[in-house]
């Protein structure tokens, strides 16, 4: 086997892997907005996980964390 069909052969092989890696991350990447999605919508802290309460200020209402202080995002 001559040097440069090891280094095409090299060369695909690390392609391969480049994509099965990405497609790894695409899916990790897609289950937790799926899971951060039905957080917010379920009322939960995206940050804690505690239920979000209701509160005004200024005549506006928003959703905010009791335990964080963090809004809603």
């Amino acid at each position: 086997m001559s040097n440069s069909e090891k280094d095409r052969l090299g060369e695909k092989l690390h392609q391969k892997e480049k994509a099965e890696e990405d497609r790894y991350f695409a899916e990790r990447d897609k289950a937790l907005l799926e899971k951060l999605r039905g957080e917010k919508a379920a009322g939960r802290c995206p940050t804690c996980g505690t239920a979000l309460v209701e509160v005004e200020r200024q005549g506006k209402t928003s959703h905010e964390c009791p335990a964080c202080r963090g809004p809603a995002r």
